[in-house]
């Protein structure tokens, strides 16, 4: 459009084809692509706003633990009891596990 001459310019106007430059081709694009214009020719917030959180693809990322499924719960529940309840038959016969700072390492310090 800059390189055109008045009387091209006025041709165009007459058969009523207006020149579009400057500010007007950048409504006419902001109008068709859909882009909000600002007067202050400042970038906007606007395309990072419209934007999809991500927070919902990274909780999907990690695997949730056994014992947050409410369907393992119970299965969870028993295999708990059972263990502790295995851990009792053999501390009562010397067999089970040590108390907390009382294994193999402890021993070896003494």
């Amino acid at each position: 459009v800059s390189s055109m001459t008045d009387k091209e310019k006025l041709a165009l106007i007459a058969r009523g084809i207006a020149p579009a430059n400057g500010r007007k081709l950048e409504e006419i694009r902001a109008e068709v692509f859909e882009i909000a214009l600002s007067k202050s020719n400042l970038r906007s917030p606007r395309k990072l706003l419209r934007t999809p959180l991500l927070g919902p693809k990274v909780l999907d990322w990690y695997v949730r633990p056994i014992n947050h499924h409410p369907q393992a719960t119970l299965r969870f529940d028993e295999v708990e009891l059972r263990r502790r309840a295995k851990n009792a038959e053999l501390r009562k016969l010397g067999k089970g596990p040590p108390k907390k700072g009382e294994g193999k390492r402890a021993a070896k310090r003494k």
